[in-house]
């Protein structure tokens, strides 16, 4: 997502996956809620919705990095699922061009070059080379949960 984004801060700031997913979550929510968000967050109230958004990509991201470590293949389809999502939303902006889809296409190629790279990465993962010196890192569960999370916060990186 962030290579995402960085493609999308140099070529068309409103390509952003973020911003292209708040804004299609902005017009798919009912007024009443719009009118509640605007009386209960004021001028924030987008601010808040696009924080919403990225709170569940993160959750989401770790989600599939937790999966990708079960199969790999479960990643995979996680990461279409979410750069599917976000070609969607940016390419039904009303003033989207065929350029709008290559931030997400960019991210999503990132993310693949790095759920490809998950299970070794860094020489078999955060835990083993913490393994020789934090003794806590000697129980096998406690490995493969590290693990878990630290392939979801790349996933979501």
């Amino acid at each position: 997502m962030g290579i995402g984004q960085l493609f999308a801060g140099f070529a068309i700031p409103a390509a952003s996956p973020v911003v292209a997913v708040g804004e299609a979550a902005i017009d798919r929510t009912p007024l009443a809620v719009k009118d509640w968000a605007t009386s209960t967050f004021g001028t924030d109230d987008k601010t808040v919705l696009l924080a919403g958004v990225l709170i569940v990509v993160f959750l989401y991201s770790m989600l599939v990095g937790v999966l990708a470590m079960r199969r790999l293949a479960l990643g995979f389809i996680g990461l279409a699922i979410f750069a599917g999502l976000g070609l969607a939303a940016a390419l039904t902006r009303p003033d989207a061009t065929a350029s709008y889809a290559v931030p997400t296409i960019f991210g999503a190629i990132a993310g693949a070059i790095v759920l490809m790279g998950a299970p070794s990465f860094g020489g078999g993962g955060v835990s083993q080379r913490l393994h020789w010196w934090v003794p806590a890192f000697r129980c096998e569960a406690q490995r493969q949960t590290l693990r878990d999370c630290g392939n979801g916060v790349r996933m979501a990186a």
